[in-house]
């Protein structure tokens, strides 16, 4: 009775370590496809920002290469309602300043425009089309007429 358990236990054994031997290959396979493709990200940090009770902050750069001499930009902003009310917020709230020129949110981009509920938190992207020389920028949060909150962003080129 006894060799049937030793038996049953290694087999159980060989086939955990044979499913985490494969686990582990395919998502080394995964990195590999990713690191390949035309689009590079960065690790930076942003400060968080508060705009009149909307907690901003960057929490990703990608960039990827276009077919023409430019490339976009795709920014993940989080986003959260900290005050009492439901606040609007869109993408064309915000634009990037570099070289002395405003680029707007890429018009041809999945953009947004919703409301955050109070105490509700969203993650969405701002993807911009920009000259591929350009490597520092400035993004501006501008609701209105006034601006509530920017961070300096490093802007890597994208992979060949």
């Amino acid at each position: 009775m006894k060799k049937r358990y030793w038996k049953a236990a290694s087999v159980l054994v060989l086939g955990l370590s044979l499913s985490l031997v494969l686990l582990t290959g395919c998502s080394k396979e995964e990195t590999k496809s990713n690191s390949s493709s035309n689009s590079s990200e960065t690790t930076q940090s942003f400060a968080l920002k508060d705009a009149d009770n909307l907690l901003l902050n960057v929490s990703e750069v990608k960039v990827a290469k276009t077919e023409d001499k430019n490339k976009k930009v795709i920014l993940t902003m989080d986003i959260e309602n900290n005050g009492l009310e439901g606040k609007d917020i869109g993408s064309i709230d915000f634009y990037l300043e570099g070289d002395g020129k405003e680029y707007a949110v890429d018009a041809n981009s999945n953009n947004f425009g919703e409301p955050v509920d109070s105490g509700k938190e969203l993650k969405k992207n701002l993807t911009f089309v920009i000259p591929e020389k350009l490597t520092k920028a400035k993004l501006v949060y501008k609701p209105a007429d006034k601006v509530l909150a920017e961070w300096e962003i490093e802007i890597p080129s994208p992979n060949e």
